[in-house]
C-alpha cells in the first residue's frame, strides 16, 4: 500500500494528480491512500497525520506499507521496490554522516510489517503526536528504529528509488521541491499533468 498525504492547495493538488497518474501508468495494481487535507492544516498537522497513517496501516495488518511525497513521479512499475521489504525491515534513503534528524530522507520509504515493526510504528506515532515539529518526524523515525534495529532490519535504498538527480534509469524520482523547475522533472511532470487533465 502507498501513503501519502497532502493540503488541498495549489501545488499540492496538482502534484498529487501528477503521482497518481504516473502510478497509475507504470503501477497500476497499486493500492493507495491519499489523503487530502483540509486547507490552513498546518505543517505539524502533516506530520502528525503521516504517523497516524502509517500506524493505522500496519494495525489493520497491510504488509508491506509505503510513503511517497507528492512531489514523487514514478517512472516505472515498482515491484523491485517491493521485493526486498520483508517482515520487519524498513526501506529507506540512510545517509549516515547527517544530521540525526536529517539521516534518514523520508520522501519515500517502506515498512514490512510484523510484530518488531508495530512496536516501532506505535512508538514512532506515539512520539510525533506528543511533538509534532516539521521533519521531527524524520528524527524519531530514525531514532525510534536505533532502539529497534537489533529486529527491524534496515534497507539502505538505492537512489534509484527517490532520485532527485533525475537519472533516466530511475523508477522513482523525487523533485524535493527546490528540484522542481529541472527541465527533466518539469518535461515528465507536465506529460501527467497534461493526462491527468
Amino acid at each position: 500500500m502507498i501513503l501519502c498525504a497532502i493540503n488541498r492547495k495549489e501545488p499540492y493538488l496538482s502534484q498529487l494528480n501528477v503521482l497518481r497518474k504516473s502510478m497509475k501508468r507504470n503501477s497500476p495494481g497499486e493500492v493507495r491512500r491519499f489523503d487530502v487535507l483540509d486547507v490552513g492544516m498546518s505543517r505539524e498537522y502533516m506530520v502528525c497525520h503521516r504517523t497516524k497513517m502509517f500506524a493505522d496501516a500496519i494495525q489493520d495488518g497491510v504488509e508491506k506499507v509505503a510513503w511517497m511525497d507528492a512531489d514523487c513521479i514514478i517512472r516505472k512499475p515498482l515491484e523491485a521496490f517491493w521485493e526486498d521489504v520483508e517482515e520487519n525491515t524498513l526501506k529507506i534513503l540512510y545517509r549516515p554522516k547527517k544530521k540525526p534528524n536529517r539521516r534518514f530522507q523520508a520522501a519515500v520509504f517502506a515498512f514490512g510489517n510484523g510484530e518488531y515493526v508495530k512496536q516501532l510504528v506505535d512508538e514512532w506515532n506515539e512520539v510525533v503526536q506528543k511533538r509534532p515539529e516539521w521533519y521531527k518526524d524524520q528524527e524519531e523515525l530514525y531514532k525510534c528504529w536505533k532502539r529497534h534495529k537489533k529486529h527491524v532490519r534496515l534497507i539502505e535504498m538505492d537512489g534509484a528509488f527517490n532520485d532527485s538527480t533525475f537519472n533516466k534509469d530511475s523508477t522513482i524520482w523525487h523533485s524535493k521541491g527546490h528540484h522542481f523547475k529541472d527541465p527533466r522533472f518539469q518535461k515528465e511532470w507536465k506529460m501527467y499533468r497534461k493526462e491527468a487533465g
